[in-house]
């Protein structure tokens, strides 16, 4: 072999490895991207399960609260809601506490949190522990339906003269902060 052919079969070959590494490089950005894809996909759908599965269970049960005050079963604002639901397991009645749970969401900064508390009534002190379900929310928002099919933003509806004390549907509104908004319905069954 010449000189010049070396020089040639190493320019070619040089070429060749620049683009199977441009290529590799992509492949791998490729794959990055879509594993950060599925796991926002995944918490989100992990978010909207656990709302839908507290939602769906709410009951009629108020509660007193620290201060020994009766407190309504669904309290809902704007931007929270706290509500009995039923579903916290207690397998064969072993633990010594009920199955109905109290439970809030709300925003807190970029989170989505939901809390629970471990007892309905709550004595003094009591405080719920928090769970981030969802990061990266720029704004939550619920609105509830009665059974006329009118929507409030409040739960109970003060101007009702006899307030029913579960909502119909609740509507969860959520805007992420990637500019994504997505609403969700649920439906109370009676």
């Amino acid at each position: 072999f010449t000189l010049v052919e070396i020089l040639i079969a190493l320019f070619i070959f040089a070429i060749v490895s620049s683009i199977v590494a441009v290529s590799l490089r992509t492949v791998i950005d490729a794959q990055s991207g879509t594993e950060r894809s599925s796991t926002e996909f995944r918490n989100l759908e992990m978010a909207w399960i656990i709302i839908a599965n507290d939602i769906e269970q709410a009951v009629n049960r108020p509660i007193f609260n620290a201060e020994g005050r009766e407190e309504a079963a669904f309290i809902g604002a704007q931007s929270s809601m706290t509500f009995t639901h039923m579903g916290w397991r207690n397998p064969h009645g072993k633990l010594l506490r009920s199955t109905l749970q109290r439970t809030r969401y709300q925003l807190q900064g970029h989170s989505l949190l939901r809390e629970i508390w471990s007892m309905l009534d709550q004595g003094d002190g009591a405080r719920p522990s928090a769970r981030p379900l969802l990061q990266n929310v720029a704004s939550l928002y619920f609105q509830y339906l009665d059974d006329q099919g009118r929507v409030s933003e409040i739960w109970p509806v003060v101007q009702q003269a006899a307030p029913t004390p579960l909502p119909r549907a609740v509507r969860v509104i959520l805007a992420l902060t990637d500019g994504r908004k997505m609403s969700q319905l649920y439906v109370i069954p009676r």
